[in-house]
Parts: C-alpha cells; sequence; structure tokens
C-alpha cells in the first residue's frame, strides 16, 4: 500500500529501499531488524558521488560485512539501479524528494510491482520548489513527532 510513512511489510521474503540523500535517514532505522532476522535487504542508494552520501562509510561496511547489499547511484540512473535489482517477491521502499519517488515509482510500475508491497516516504525538500512554487517536506526533531511543512520559495526556517 502506498503510504506516506514506511514501515517494514513482514511477509517479504526481500527487501528493496531506493533512497537518496538524507532520505536514507528513515530508511536506516528499518534495517536493524532485518539484520537482526539474518536477512539481507538491498540498499539502492543514490548521491552526487560517494564522499556525499550521508553514513556512507557505515553503509559501505555494512556491505562489506554482508550484512546489506548497496548499491550506490551516482549518475541519477536510479531507474536503471531498481531494474537490475528487482525481486518479484521483494517488499519495495522508497524514501526521499518527490523526484525519487515519483521516478521509482513509474519504474515499479513498469515492472508490475504491485502497490501492497510498495511503500513511500517523501524526505527532504520538494523538488517544485525549483520551479518557484511552495516546498512541502517533513521536519523531524528529536523530541517531537515528524509534521509536515510548507515553505515558499525564498523563505527561511
Amino acid at each position: 500500500m502506498l503510504k506516506d510513512r514506511i514501515s517494514l511489510i513482514e511477509d517479504r521474503p526481500h527487501h528493496i529501499f531506493v533512497t537518496a540523500g538524507s532520505g536514507i535517514t528513515p530508511v536506516r532505522s528499518l534495517l536493524d531488524p532485518l539484520m537482526q532476522a539474518r536477512q539481507v535487504p538491498t540498499v539502492i542508494f543514490a548521491n552526487l558521488n560517494a564522499e556525499s552520501a550521508m553514513y556512507g562509510a557505515s553503509f559501505r561496511a555494512l556491505h562489506a560485512e554482508g550484512f546489506i547489499r548497496l548499491v550506490e547511484v551516482f549518475d541519477r540512473n536510479i531507474d536503471g539501479a531498481i531494474r537490475a535489482e528487482h525481486q518479484p517477491d521483494a517488499g519495495y521502499y522508497v524514501c526521499g524528494p518527490s523526484g525519487l519517488i515519483e521516478s521509482a515509482l513509474g519504474t515499479l510500475s513498469d515492472l508490475d510491482v504491485p502497490e501492497d508491497i510498495i511503500q513511500t516516504e517523501k524526505y527532504g525538500l520538494d523538488m517544485g520548489a525549483s520551479q518557484g512554487g511552495a516546498s512541502t517536506f517533513f521536519w523531524k526533531t528529536r523530541w517531537r513527532p515528524a509534521r509536515e511543512v510548507k515553505q515558499q520559495t525564498g523563505d527561511s526556517l
């Protein structure tokens, strides 16, 4: 089911996470129970380059130790990575900016992945902000629940 927050889909033997930039933050918390159950989730992680990847070193270490399968994308070809990693029995989790979510959902639709095994969470700034419109994002703090915030281009938080 397409939702605005991701949580683990319990009945899937494989789990594929598609994320970019700071969208990795909510994904990270979902990996622990999978690793504890000795499942090896796939994380497709898009960034400008290896140096800019948030928590990049720790994800690379988890990959090197066999706890996760990490697929790093630096050329914005997230669709190619999704197609290459596709597993029909996987649960899919897409977390990041709206452009990433739209692109990933289009690819998953092309692959005939049912909506009930896809979860999404928009995280970070909305891509529409660069076109002079309002931006919508989730604001998370350590001590308060997440809330949706709308911001006009040029306004500061």
